[in-house]
């Protein structure tokens, strides 16, 4: 057995020396790895730090550079700028010298024109002076006296109207006062609008066959407005006693039916069968009276007379005779014959009818206006009255069917609306007098005005004196023209109405009487300043006119040297563009030469970059602190101004290294802690085949004690060799893994299961 084990453990011992063998292998080509790996980084590290030593050297070279270029950049855009500006200039040229020689011209000719305008001067002040002295002596002629030494004109149709004279106006009173024409046209127009069915029906009644109101209210000037009114004076004052005519027959008609009403009225609130009897017995009456007469009894036969006959009568008379008597004076018919007869042929109507007894009255009382169709008139004077007449007519005329008491009511207010009915048409006769009145004191003022008008030059005809010459010559005239826009442009409309040379613009009903008020209150007051300025002006011009054209003079030379000026620049254009454009030339050939090695640095510095950029992000090994976190996480090495900050990379590649170190060591500590455990291994293997070559040879004691060492060295090459881990041989490409220390394992636990057994042999106590 002993033989056996010893067989085992040479077997154990060639397997270990093989892992050994293996692993001796793995470690030299892991440690040359490393070492490359270590050169190659070291090489990137100092290849990176000559990099940004090499931009710090040339870090201001760049900066200077890069002001330059730019600075070179704005120059190259200004001269191209100020190139195309003198294209532009030189294109433009000709059109400017052509305005020049133009502006020499019109200088020539206002040089010219001021020579002129100096040798008319005198006159043209003369003119002025005499206009501004025509406009005070027509505001004077206006405000002061008139042409004949008396009251000015404004007093002639200007008077001030109180609200007392308007309200008599309204009432058709006579007034003092007569009023203004302009607040006399708003009074008769508000007349005429609230009034206008009223006046109009009475125009055509008093004979007018057109509308007056439309007349009047769509005349458009203020000889329309005459002509309208005094179309109105005459038909007015007419209808005005036709009215009154009216008015009373009416009266009369509703006195002499009222007697036939009362008694209509009577019947009417009687019994239907009452009423009916006694229609009934005043019939009977008639027969008996129509009787007696037949007899040849004469009609004035009182009754006492006539009952007296009765005995002489023949038989069958007797009785009918005297009951006829009974009821003529039951019924108080009248004292004879005659009055019975009269009285029941009234009366029975009035029982058997009494409706047609009071259609015939009314008939009667519209007979004296003319009949029903005269209601139109009554119309126009009050719309309410004229619906109530109507609703009148049409009950008890028998168009509308009411019962007994409404037709009873409707007789009383017929006759009260007949009653103020003939009141209105009193009341519209004195306003169509006083209206007639009121449109003939408007006439006679129109006449004041249009005097008036004519005496102040502003008649049709235009002269060379009034009022509407000087306005046109202040339109004509450009200096005054241009003086009033400036100073109030305002009054050039006012002055324009009141210029018209062929038209009489106040006549519109918006230039009225307040045309004097607005040239003499507003328009002259106005004009006289300006006026006034100018001519101070216009002496003030007069007197600075010498030194002005001797200065005109200068101008006009010095134009003429600078245009002199401008056509040399014009013909030296062409030179100085070429030499300008080569120039242009000149510098953008610089200007790409300096951008091609600011781009060099550039490059560098995207190079060095990349490279912090690696550096920075490089992965920690196994628990190293990596150089992100050394660098407190700030990847960022611009200097604020899209440059690196170099003293910053500096600093990294500084922390880079003793990373680099940091990581060796770690490199270091597990290859040789590999190379121990390989050497225990081996160590192991030798010990076991000296253990066994000592148990062939049977020297028993030192074969345990080999064995025992071997099992040591073996479980100490196992322990050490696989503490030490295979972070960074796996990186570096080994396959053997663990296989070193499993041989190690192997060899150790055959050379113990060997020292145990040799040990336990009974040879071997």
């Amino acid at each position: 057995m002993k033989k056996a084990l010893s067989v085992l453990l040479i077997a154990a011992a060639v397997f270990g020396f093989y892992g050994s063998a293996v692993s001796v292998n793995d470690i030299l080509a892991c440690k040359d790895y490393w070492e490359e790996a270590g050169e190659k980084s070291t090489a990137d590290m100092n290849k990176l730090e000559d990099g940004l030593n090499q931009l710090k050297d040339n870090e201001q070279a760049y900066l200077d550079g890069k002001d330059q270029v730019a600075e070179g950049e704005q120059a190259l855009a200004d001269g191209e700028a100020q190139y195309e500006q003198g294209l532009a200039d030189y294109a433009a040229a000709p059109a400017k010298l052509a305005d020049a020689r133009a502006q020499i011209a019109a200088g020539e000719a206002e040089l010219a024109q001021g020579y002129a305008d100096y040798a008319d001067a005198p006159e043209s002040l003369a003119k002025l002076d005499k206009l501004i002295k025509g406009l005070k002596s027509a505001d004077y002629a206006f405000n002061v006296e008139g042409p004949d030494g008396g009251p000015c004109w404004k007093e002639g149709f200007e008077h001030k109207v109180s609200k007392k004279v308007l309200q008599d106006m309204a009432a058709g009173k006579e007034t003092s006062d007569s009023p203004g024409l302009k607040q006399a046209r708003e009074f008769l127009t508000q007349v005429v609008e609230q009034k206008k069915d009223m006046l109009d029906a009475a125009a055509t009644m008093g004979g007018m066959k057109s509308s007056l109101s439309k007349k009047i209210l769509k005349a458009h000037t203020y000889t329309q407005f005459k002509e309208a009114l005094s179309s109105g004076i005459k038909p007015l004052a007419t209808a005005a006693t036709k009215l009154e005519g009216m008015s009373g027959t009416v009266k009369e008609a509703v006195a002499e039916n009222a007697e036939g009403f009362e008694k209509a009225k009577g019947a009417l609130a009687m019994p239907a069968a009452q009423r009916e009897g006694f229609a009934d017995k005043l019939n009977e009456l008639l027969g008996g009276i129509d009787l007696v007469l037949g007899m040849n009894v004469p009609e004035s036969t009182t009754i006492d007379q006539l009952e007296a006959m009765i005995p002489s009568l023949p038989e069958g008379y007797q009785t009918k005779v005297q009951n006829m008597v009974a009821g003529i004076r039951g019924y108080k018919l009248g004292d004879t014959l005659k009055e019975a007869k009269a009285n029941a042929t009234a009366g029975y109507p009035l029982y058997s009818d009494p409706k047609a007894v009071i259609t015939a009255g009314i008939n009667d009382a519209l007979a004296g206006l003319g009949g029903t169709s005269s209601l139109g008139m009554v119309e126009s004077l009050d719309k309410d009255l004229y619906d109530s007449l109507t609703k009148d007519i049409a009950i008890l005329t028998q168009q509308v069917t009411v019962d007994d008491p409404t037709f009873s009511a409707t007789i009383d207010q017929f006759a009260a609306d007949m009653t103020t009915l003939a009141g209105a048409l009193k009341a519209a006769a004195e306003v169509a007098d006083s209206t007639s009145g009121t449109f003939q004191t408007w006439c006679d003022g129109f006449d004041q005005l249009d005097a008036g008008q004519r005496m102040l030059g502003l008649g049709t005809n235009l002269d060379d004196t009034g009022l509407r010459f000087a306005f046109q010559s202040m339109l004509t005239n450009k200096t005054l023209k241009t003086a009033i826009q400036q100073n109030a442009p305002s009054l050039i409309p006012m002055i324009r109405l009141f210029s018209y040379p062929t038209v009489l613009p106040v006549e519109t009903f918006d230039h009225f009487d307040s045309d004097m008020h607005t040239i003499t209150d507003t328009l002259i007051p106005a004009l006289l300043p300006i006026l006034q300025g100018v001519k101070a002006e216009g002496e003030k011009s007069y007197r600075e006119a010498p030194g002005k054209l001797a200065a005109g003079e200068a101008a006009l030379a010095d134009g003429k040297r600078q245009y002199a000026e401008g056509l040399a620049s014009y013909e030296a254009a062409p030179a100085q563009l070429a030499e300008a454009e080569q120039m242009l030339a000149d510098g953008r050939a610089q200007l790409e030469d300096g951008k091609a090695q600011l781009a060099q640095y550039e490059d560098g510095e995207q190079q060095v970059r990349d490279g912090l950029a690696t550096l920075f992000n490089t992965e920690a090994d196994l628990d190293l602190e990596s150089i992100a976190d050394r660098l407190g996480g700030d990847g960022d090495f611009d200097n604020g101004d899209d440059h690196l900050d170099l003293d910053e990379g500096l600093a990294a590649v500084d922390v880079g290294r003793g990373y680099q170190a940091d990581d060796g060591v770690l490199i270091t500590k597990e290859i040789m802690a590999r190379a121990v455990g390989t050497a225990g291994l081996l160590g192991a293997g030798v010990l076991a085949v000296l253990a066994a070559i000592l148990s062939f040879l049977k020297k028993n004691k030192g074969a345990g004690i080999a064995a025992i060492l071997a099992a040591a060295a073996g479980a100490f090459g196992a322990a050490y060799g696989s503490g030490a881990g295979t972070y960074f041989s796996d990186i570096a490409g080994s396959n053997v893994g663990s296989m070193a220390w499993i041989a190690a394992g192997v060899v150790g636990g055959v050379a113990l299961i060997h020292a145990i057994v040799h040990f336990a042999s009974p040879k071997n106590a």
